[in-house]
């Protein structure tokens, strides 16, 4: 599956040191809430920070990651939720038994105490997963068990429907966050909805849990910090094309923005690359099937160069004053890694800036007319 931009979300509070770190997955309550717990436990080694211990819990009624700082203190684990000097919003203090288990107290700001009783559990205590047959919870139950935890407890629900070019496409949205999108309906083949519609699973899949664990330790996650809107813009009997722009703040500096363009074969499910569609050289390559060296070597020297060509030869870009810090659309590294989505008119393909001047990022239609002659000789289909 596509990695979309905003995987920069941290989904885990990650220490930046190289010692050894001990996960601990945890299932069980808070009072008479069902919870589930990944704590990071790098106490182990030669740790200068204060803070030796991370974590993430949600509560099974919400799915919304809550952060958690704290540190080891003696055989008690502390854990805070915006810790300051003025004091907290959370605070666990829990003891490890021989077992594994975890117990303890959670306390609140206002002086709220709950029992706290978490047992270890694992990837193999999930009898039946509602979307184990996709490539996407597979990868998650071999690399992200809590992830996959909680996305066997997302809830899609139907929304509204929709035409496009006289086809339906439903649109659902999930029960515990806001994290809207679309499925094939009415008008296209039972074929193409066995083929399609699983991909789409993946997709909403995946921007549900980007949206549930857009979180931060100093703030709680409201289930909307990531804005989507999602764009269907391409459709033939072969072809589906769409587009899923995020903006979001999920803790750090500044929030951020993104778009991914999709291509999807109507006929098997498959998504294409750009690379697979256009090829500006005869050493084309994708990242998967050539490495990322010779990838990277193909977008720089042939791909950012030619849609640059094809773009500003409708723009006729000119190369602004330093002095008034404009956005240099003539800069080629700017085109190597851009992102593109198919309109019915053309692609449109939008160059990548540095984070100071990701305002400059807009969108540049080239016309299909323009692009037949680049099209790869793999690629099936006219357009």
């Amino acid at each position: 599956m596509k990695k979309i931009v905003f995987v920069l979300i941290v989904l885990f509070w990650c220490h930046g040191s190289l010692f050894s770190v001990e996960n601990y997955l945890l299932k069980g309550k808070i009072g008479n809430s069902d919870i589930y717990m990944s704590v990071n436990d790098y106490s182990s080694g030669n740790v200068d920070d204060d803070e030796t211990l991370d974590a993430l819990y949600f509560y099974v009624s919400s799915l919304k990651d809550i952060v958690m700082r704290g540190n080891r203190e003696g055989g008690k684990y502390v854990l805070y939720v915006n810790k300051s000097e003025n004091g907290y919003d959370e605070k666990f203090v829990l003891s490890k038994n021989a077992a594994g288990e975890f117990k303890g107290t959670w306390n609140s700001a206002n002086g709220k105490r709950l029992s706290v009783s978490l047992v270890p559990t694992s990837v193999q205590d999930i009898d039946h997963h509602p979307y184990g047959q996709l490539d996407f919870i597979k990868n998650l139950k071999q690399e992200d068990a809590f992830n996959y935890i909680r996305s066997g407890l997302i809830s899609f629900v139907g929304d509204s429907v929709a035409d496009y070019k006289g086809k339906s496409f439903v649109w659902f949205k999930e029960s515990h966050c806001n994290a809207p999108f679309f499925r094939l309906g009415n008008g296209f083949s039972t074929e193409t909805l066995q083929a399609v519609n699983p991909k789409l699973d993946e997709i909403h899949l995946y921007n549900a849990i980007s949206q549930l664990s857009c979180s931060a330790q100093w703030y709680y996650n409201e289930g909307n910090s990531i804005e989507y809107t999602i764009r269907i813009e391409y459709l033939t009997d072969n072809l589906l094309g769409f587009s899923v722009f995020s903006s979001w703040f999920c803790g750090g500096a500044h929030p951020d923005f993104g778009e991914v363009g999709y291509l999807l074969d109507l006929n098997n499910g498959k998504e294409y690359e750009i690379d697979e569609v256009l090829a500006f050289d005869q050493s084309v390559t994708t990242e998967s099937q050539g490495g990322f060296s010779a990838f990277s070597e193909y977008r720089s020297n042939y791909f950012g160069p030619g849609v640059f060509k094809l773009v500003n030869q409708i723009e006729k870009f000119e190369k602004p004053d330093p002095e008034e810090d404009d956005c240099d659309y003539t800069e080629l590294e700017y085109w190597d890694f851009p992102s593109w989505h198919f309109t019915e008119e053309g692609i449109v393909f939008t160059p990548i800036f540095y984070r100071a001047a990701r305002n400059c990022e807009t969108g540049f239609l080239v016309p299909f007319s323009d692009l037949r002659k680049y099209k790869r000789a793999g690629f099936p289909y006219d357009f």
